[in-house]
C-alpha cells in the first residue's frame, strides 16, 4: 500500500483550516465578491449615525438596516458588471475633478484630513467611489436616463394637477451688514459689545443714509457675515426661510429703505431691502423645463428599479448575512389564568436556519 505525502503548505491548510467565503465576504454576485470587512464598516458608519441622533435600534431593525445596505450594494455589483460588459471606461480625468471638487469644499487641507481620519476613510477610497459612482451614472444615461421622452401633454398634467406646488409666497431682496455677539451671554461684557455694536452700526447706517458711504461698500468693510463678499446681499427669501427676527424686519420695510440696528442671536444688524415680490402662482411657462425634469427623474426611478430587479432574477447571487435569531417563546404560566383573561400569544415560528442561501429577489435600497 503506497504512502500518501501531503505537500507541507496544504497540511497546515488542512490542519488549521482556510477561511470560508461566508466569513470573508458578505455575498457573491456571479463571479464578483463582496468584502465583508466593507459591508461591516459600513453598517457600524450608520449604526453610530442613528446613535447620534439619539435613536436605539432594535435588534429586528438591525437586521433590516444590513439587509438594505446589501441590497444596495448587490445592485451597485451588478450594474458595474453591466457597465464593463457596455464598455464603460471613465478617465482618471474625470475622477480628479469630482474629487476636486469635494476637496475644495474645505477652507484648510487639515479641515478634510480630520473628516477623513473621523470617517476612517481615505482619499484613494473617496476616488474609488467617485469611480464606480461616475460608471454607473453614465451606463444607465446611456441605457435608461437618456431614453426616456417627455411629451408637452404629460408636463402640463403634471402642472394642472399640482398647482398649488408652484404657489410663490411674499418675497423680500435684502442685503445686510453684520457684527457679531462675541462675548459670553449675560455678561457684563456682552453689554458693553452691544452698545459698542448698536452704536457703530448706527453710525454705518447715517453715512449710508447720507450718501457718504455706499451699502454694498459698507458691507464689504465692516460686515462680519459670509456675504460681505457679494455687498450684504441675501437674495430673495420667503418669511419662513429666515429668523423670525429678522424676517419681522425685513418684511415691515419699504425698498430703498434701511433699518435702524437690531439684535438677533448671532449679533446686531442693519438691513437694507431692496425688492419686493407679491405671492404669486407660477405659470405653465415658467415652471415647464422644471416639470419635465421632475417627470424624467421619476420616470428613470422606476426603469432602474424594474432594470435593477431583471438583473437580480438573472444573477447566481449567494447571500451569507445571517438571518436574525427568533424571540425566545414565554415561559409557560405556573397556573391557570382565571375564565376572563386573554390567552397567552402563541410562540412565534422558527426562523429559518442562519448561513448560505440563494437570493435572486433582494431588492436595492431606494
Amino acid at each position: 500500500m503506497k504512502r500518501i505525502v501531503i505537500p507541507l503548505c496544504l497540511a497546515i491548510l488542512l490542519a488549521f483550516g482556510c477561511t470560508k467565503d461566508s466569513e470573508k465576504y458578505i455575498a457573491i454576485v456571479n463571479d464578483s465578491k463582496i468584502p465583508r470587512q466593507k459591508f461591516d464598516f459600513i453598517i457600524v458608519k450608520q449604526m453610530k449615525q442613528i446613535e447620534k441622533m439619539g435613536r436605539q435600534i432594535a435588534p429586528e431593525q438591525k437586521y433590516d438596516l444590513q439587509k438594505m445596505i446589501l441590497d444596495k450594494m448587490i445592485a451597485i455589483e451588478l450594474l458595474l458588471q453591466e457597465a464593463k460588459k457596455a464598455n464603460v471606461a471613465i478617465p482618471d480625468d474625470e475622477v480628479n475633478k469630482k474629487f476636486d471638487i469635494i476637496k475644495s469644499q474645505y477652507k484648510q487641507k487639515e479641515d478634510f484630513e480630520k473628516v477623513l481620519k473621523e470617517n476612517e476613510i481615505t482619499e484613494a477610497d473617496i476616488r474609488d467611489d467617485l469611480k464606480k459612482n461616475i460608471t454607473i451614472d453614465t451606463f444607465l444615461e446611456k441605457e435608461i436616463v437618456g431614453k426616456i421622452q417627455i411629451d408637452d401633454a404629460e408636463i402640463k398634467k403634471f402642472y394642472d394637477e399640482n398647482k398649488e406646488r408652484f404657489n410663490v409666497p411674499d418675497q423680500v431682496r435684502a442685503s445686510h451688514i453684520l457684527l457679531r455677539s462675541k462675548a459670553p451671554k449675560g455678561t457684563p461684557e456682552a453689554d458693553k459689545e452691544d452698545k459698542e455694536n448698536k452704536a457703530k452700526l448706527a453710525a454705518i447706517r447715517k453715512d449710508v443714509m447720507d450718501k457718504k458711504k455706499d451699502f454694498a461698500a459698507a458691507a464689504g468693510e465692516f460686515s462680519e457675515d459670509d456675504t460681505k463678499t457679494r455687498g450684504g446681499d441675501l437674495g430673495f427669501f420667503s418669511r419662513d426661510r429666515i429668523i423670525p427676527e429678522f424676517s419681522k424686519v425685513a418684511f415691515s420695510l419699504k425698498p430703498g429703505t434701511i433699518s435702524e440696528p437690531f439684535k438677533t442671536n448671532f449679533g446686531y444688524h442693519i438691513l437694507a431691502v431692496t425688492d419686493k415680490k407679491a405671492a404669486h402662482q407660477k405659470s405653465y411657462d415658467e415652471v415647464k423645463a422644471d416639470i419635465k425634469q421632475v417627470l424624467v427623474r421619476q420616470k428613470s426611478g422606476m426603469r432602474v428599479q424594474e432594470y435593477i430587479e431583471n438583473l437580480k432574477k438573472n444573477a447566481k447571487i449567494t447571500s451569507f448575512l445571517a438571518e436574525p435569531a427568533p424571540a425566545a417563546a414565554a415561559p409557560p404560566p405556573t397556573a391557570a389564568p382565571p375564565a376572563s383573561a386573554p390567552s397567552a400569544a402563541p410562540a412565534p415560528p422558527a426562523a429559518p436556519p442562519a448561513g448560505p442561501k440563494q437570493d435572486n429577489k433582494a431588492t436595492p435600497a431606494k
